[in-house]
């Protein structure tokens, strides 16, 4: 066993080796985004609880950052194919940056909601940009440990912001005083936070898009030819959407209201999940090649329902934020998988919009979710939301099953790609 595991860090490390400068710059600079992604995460909620609006309205103001993220995607898909993504990254981290101050400070419910849509639409472009940027700065025998580093520096980012975020709320209220200016206060640093990523993306030596990229348009001939793959690759993705949505944006109110937590307690809590979420990203490629990116997906998105089960009708604090741990990791150890699968399936100039295409699926379920998971919450509680989201997720596992389970075969002990969807 002892033996077994070395062997494995040996490889780790290889592959580590293997990654490019770009890359390691890229995930540095949404290191920085991330943070203040991590931070509005654990802290927004509560802000805007703290001002007095509602469950309903909150969930309308992250409806509205998901349909940022949603109307932008194809545009930001078609201008990463014709243009380099280097400077596409700078300046939009400055504008999410500058609307995420606007959304914190005025008190307009239009202002909120509209800021709340800018920021989910600039900084949505560094989640399209990932895959096209990995696929062009990275080989084929590092890029499944780059696509589970990116997703596991998000994680790691979380883990800080969480972690900090609830601390700093808690320093603020004691040192200066509560109330909405303690919230405030952390949603100002990690504005500050995204306005450091743009240092690591001035560095990055930016490599211009395939030929083919410029010409690509939403034609009906590229339609005709991609365009069943694309929806098979991103249905299962828009039904895992309208179930998180229901809940997951909740959570840090989930357990203020059910179980009277502190800022503070919910921030530790949040970082751990991203500990056991990094653990199990990391995990993903090795169990990929083992068993195939499908079965892994379909097996960790199944694995993880009991607990979200057990969150939904238990009253046992210990129980509840164990479930919370293991469900964070399981359900999103097989994301960047997903990711990688999506790339692979499809040709080089197709990347961004094959990703892209994925993220509407996602952020518009996720968008409609959230603004009725908020209305259910606030009429009926959590558990019906709980769930609705455990259905659309075991109807999501069954979906991708079903489309792609033939789309592997072990080749020298190893799960590789053959083709598109038997099916």
């Amino acid at each position: 066993m002892t033996r077994h595991l070395s062997t494995m860090a040996v490889d780790y490390y290889r592959h580590l080796k293997l990654i490019s400068r770009n890359s390691w710059l890229f995930l540095a600079g949404l290191f920085f985004v991330s943070m203040m992604f991590a931070v509005n995460s654990l802290i927004l909620n509560l802000y805007l609880r703290e001002m007095d609006f509602s469950e309903g309205f909150i969930g309308r103001v992250l409806s509205a950052g998901a349909i940022g993220s949603m109307v932008s995607a194809v545009p930001w898909a078609l201008l990463i194919a014709r243009y380099q993504i280097k400077s596409m990254l700078i300046v939009t981290t400055i504008l999410s940056a500058a609307s995420c101050v606007v959304m914190v400070t005025v008190a307009s419910e239009w202002a909120i909601l509209g800021a709340s849509f800018l920021v989910g639409a600039f900084i949505s472009l560094s989640r399209v940009a990932s895959a096209p940027f990995i696929m062009r700065n990275s080989g084929e025998t590092e890029r499944t440990h780059v696509f589970s580093l990116n997703f596991s520096n998000w994680m790691f980012a979380g883990i800080i912001g969480s972690y900090l975020g609830g601390y700093a709320q808690k320093w603020y209220a004691a040192s200066i005083g509560e109330g909405p200016a303690s919230y405030r206060f952390v949603l100002y640093a990690g504005v500050v936070c995204c306005v450091f990523a743009i240092v690591p993306f001035a560095l990055i030596r930016a490599k211009a898009p395939p030929k083919e990229g410029s010409q690509l348009a939403l034609n009906k001939q590229l339609l005709k030819e991609r365009g069943s793959l694309l929806f098979r690759l991103s249905f299962p993705f828009l039904l895992v959407g309208l179930g998180a949505g229901l809940i997951i944006p909740f959570l840090n109110l989930y357990f203020r209201d059910v179980f009277g937590m502190s800022t503070e307690r919910i921030g530790v809590y949040y970082a751990l999940v991203q500990v056991t979420m990094i653990v199990g990203t990391l995990a993903g490629p090795i169990l990929s090649k083992r068993f195939g990116m499908v079965r892994t997906l379909v097996f960790t998105e199944l694995a993880s329902i009991p607990f979200m089960l057990i969150m939904a009708f238990s009253n046992n604090v210990p129980l509840v934020v164990m479930s919370f741990l293991w469900r964070g990791a399981l359900m999103n150890m097989g994301q960047p998988i997903g990711t990688n699968f999506t790339m692979e399936m499809v040709p080089e100039n197709v990347h961004a919009l094959a990703n892209s295409v994925s993220m509407i699926a996602w952020t518009s379920a996720w968008a409609a979710s959230t603004h009725f998971g908020g209305i259910i919450i606030e009429r009926h509680g959590y558990e019906p939301s709980f769930l609705i989201a455990v259905g659309l997720y075991v109807a999501s596992s069954v979906v991708y099953y079903y489309y792609f389970s033939k789309s592997e075969r072990k080749i020298d002990g190893v799960y590789r790609i053959i083709g598109t969807a038997h099916h």
